[in-house]
């Protein structure tokens, strides 16, 4: 993934969800960034994170889960901004 090189350090902006989960902002040179949502946790979070829009690139999510709700042990990454 070439534009993870263009991250520049100390720009990331974290945000704390619930007990176990976090939603972490990497602002790239081109003005998209990559988003890593994730509950790392036993238990679902309600509510979950804001709808991400963007390109998913990689997501574990467990069977069983809905969208009221941000599964168990739940990663996901979205490249926002992304037009492929």
């Amino acid at each position: 993934m070439p534009r993870i090189g263009t991250a520049g350090p100390g720009k990331a902006r974290a945000t704390r969800l619930g007990a176990g989960g976090l939603v972490v902002d990497w602002p790239l040179e081109r003005g998209d960034a990559l988003r890593l949502v994730a509950n790392l946790g036993p238990a679902p979070l309600s509510p979950p994170p804001p709808e991400v829009s963007g390109r998913r690139l990689f997501a574990c999510e467990p069977a069983g889960s809905s969208r009221a709700a941000l599964p168990a042990w739940h990663v996901a990454y979205y490249l926002e901004g992304c037009e492929a």
